[in-house]
Order: C-alpha cells, then sequence, then structure tokens
C-alpha cells in the first residue's frame, strides 16, 4: 500500500513539472530566420550609407551635421530593425 501511494505521489509530481513547463514560451525557429534575414538587409543599407558617407567625408570630420545626421539615422536603422525582428517574433511565435 505505501508503495502505492509513493507511486501517485511520482505521479502528481511529474504531472506538476509537466505543467509548468507547458507554459514555458520559446521562439519558433522560423523567427531567429526571420530576424537575421532583417539584420542582413539592415546590414546592406547600413553598408550603403557608410560608403555613401565617406565617399564625401570632408576635412571637417566629425563636427559637422552631416555626421550627426548620418549618425541619427544609423541609429533610427537599428531600432527598426529591432522593431522588425520582435514584430517578426510575435508573429512566428
Amino acid at each position: 500500500m505505501q508503495e502505492d501511494v509513493q507511486h501517485l505521489e511520482a505521479l502528481k509530481d511529474i504531472r506538476h513539472m509537466m505543467k509548468r513547463s507547458s507554459k514555458f514560451l520559446s521562439l519558433s525557429g522560423l523567427s531567429g530566420i526571420v530576424a537575421g534575414v532583417w539584420a542582413l538587409i539592415g546590414a546592406h543599407i547600413a553598408h550603403l550609407w557608410i560608403k555613401d558617407y565617406y565617399s564625401l567625408y570632408n576635412q571637417s570630420g566629425h563636427a559637422n551635421d552631416a555626421f550627426h545626421r548620418f549618425k541619427s539615422s544609423l541609429l533610427i536603422l537599428s531600432a527598426g530593425e529591432l522593431a522588425a525582428a520582435f514584430v517578426s517574433a510575435f508573429y512566428f511565435t
């Protein structure tokens, strides 16, 4: 009889662990792939912008307004990439 109670307790513990683990949210593999695609697209755009900026680079260096606009546009691009990755992860999960 004691052995039966132990088996029932073990089954209850297993059921409890399974309920806890099913509440865990995992990202799908497709969401990781899409986030990587967004990163590649953003890197390509940033590469084009950096190449254009440094082809027009002058002696004033980092103090001019063009640099500040360039820096702001890269920050906006990275924020857009992050937002697109989050939206994609949410959609595919």
